[in-house]
């Protein structure tokens, strides 16, 4: 009725409370509204929970099957989301997957276009949080216009 379909639902390794929902949204104003009545359900239902809803124009989608079910979801803000795109294609597929990072999606803020959110499928969880974490990743993206905090939320794909 909302125009929504689940295309993922995960939940996160870190906090097996927290999950992640990936929706499709037909029609924006209506996805939009649905949330703002899931927030006001949640607080009328007394849980003090504030869920994060971040709206995205996809990019790229990787949809092809995967029997890999960990997954990283990284988001930072960056200064210029074409020169960021550039530096971030010369860096490399294979560079990312080396440390366990399969590119899976890549999106940018609705309301900023310069917020990035990029999918993961995660080979080798040690080797991906260690690289996530590196002060040599945090050097590249300052390097690749980077003037935000970098969010990592690393979850398991339950359907």
């Amino acid at each position: 009725a909302n125009g929504l379909t689940v295309l993922r639902i995960g939940r996160n390794m870190d906090d097996s409370n927290k999950v992640l929902i990936r929706m499709k949204a037909d029609d924006l104003n209506k996805a939009k509204e649905f949330s703002k009545a899931l927030k006001e359900d949640i607080n009328n239902a007394g849980y003090a929970v504030d869920p994060k809803i971040s709206y995205v124009t996809v990019i790229r989608d990787d949809s092809s099957y995967t029997d890999i079910k960990e997954r990283a979801l990284v988001s930072y803000h960056v200064k210029d989301f074409d020169a960021w795109g550039k530096m971030y294609d010369e860096k490399g597929k294979a560079t990312r997957e080396l440390h366990g990072l399969i590119d899976r999606g890549l999106a940018r803020g609705v309301e900023d276009s310069n917020m990035v959110y990029i999918l993961f499928a995660v080979s080798d969880m040690r080797k991906a949080r260690t690289r996530l974490n590196s002060s040599e990743v945090r050097k590249i993206l300052r390097n690749m216009g980077v003037d935000g905090r970098m969010t990592i939320s690393y979850y398991k794909v339950v359907q």
